[in-house]
């Protein structure tokens, strides 16, 4: 998902893909997140990029053979390669996706919730568009993450930092985003607090936590796959640590970044099971869906 800069200019959140030279031509972790699960996602599965800013994740899929990948973001900012790739994407700035229900296998966002204003609604859009037993994997960023990475100033994203004063404070001391070089402080300060107000919305995981209680979902945090899937070694040494301890992955979770995965229900659930994890099996049902999910409590 782009995103309009504290600065007032747009930039695409999250497109900086590393490549090694041994590595195919994409790099989409959340789909390996499943297949480490065993949750196959096959080439002819609809998926859906949620937030998908310029579409550059949609034509990497293409690419690697995802026939049927397609994006959503709430604002034109696409990079289109043909025009008539436009027929992939779908804007709308109410946050509705304007397909049926029960349309997509997979949909997955890398980090774009904490820009969404509205999560409640935008779950239980993603939920909708879910085919039963579908799978949907979000990378989001830590709830008090040590600086802001947009704009800059340290806990700037948090709510009772979300203050002029806090802002003006950094500005002074010369904190400037790239886009902020050369402004005053007050400016600097004004772009900061209107930034964080109408761009910035991070959730503490005991919110996601009642939101996913009134959904038919079942669901859980899985950083610990997801940098195992890495091909960085330091993150790969990080998730053995991680492993061999796991309360590093309340502070990974706590100060870096969350990884969710959810499984649309393909019948009723018990809700407050829901909120204790997942795991997956095979069921004739999901059989017939590109991608196999039913629910049990961990």
């Amino acid at each position: 998902m782009r995103d309009t800069s504290a600065g007032g200019e747009s930039v695409t959140l999250a497109w900086k893909v590393r490549r090694r030279s041994t590595m195919s031509s994409w790099d989409i972790r959340q789909i390996a997140v499943c297949e480490a699960k065993g949750i196959p996602v096959s080439k002819d599965a609809h998926i859906l990029d949620y937030g998908c800013g310029a579409g550059r994740r949609v034509y990497e899929l293409l690419d690697a053979g995802y026939s049927h990948a397609t994006g959503y973001d709430v604002v034109d900012y696409l990079a289109l390669r043909d025009p008539a790739d436009r027929a992939r994407f779908f804007i709308r700035p109410d946050g509705h996706v304007p397909v049926p229900d029960a349309t997509f296998d997979f949909v997955f966002s890398d980090q774009v919730l904490e820009h969404v204003i509205d999560q409640p609604t935008a779950f239980q859009e993603m939920v909708r568009i879910l085919k039963p037993g579908g799978i949907s994997v979000h990378v989001i960023p830590a709830q008090w993450p040590l600086i802001e990475p947009h704009i800059k100033v340290p806990l700037g994203g948090l709510r009772p930092f979300k203050r002029t004063s806090w802002y003006l404070l950094w500005a002074a001391l010369g904190i400037r985003n790239q886009y902020q070089h050369g402004l005053t402080a007050r400016e600097t300060a004004r772009r900061n607090y209107e930034y964080a107000h109408t761009a910035l919305n991070f959730w503490s995981s005991r919110e996601y936590r009642r939101l996913f209680s009134t959904l038919p979902i079942s669901w859980s945090w899985e950083e610990l796959v997801y940098m195992q899937q890495s091909y960085k070694p330091r993150i790969l040494r990080l998730a053995r640590v991680a492993q061999r301890v796991p309360l590093s992955l309340s502070l990974i979770r706590t100060f870096w970044h969350r990884v969710l995965m959810f499984c649309k229900a393909s019948m009723i659930v018990d809700r407050q099971a829901s909120c204790m994890g997942l795991s997956f099996h095979a069921d004739e049902v999901i059989r017939q869906a590109t991608l196999r999910c039913t629910k049990t409590a961990r």
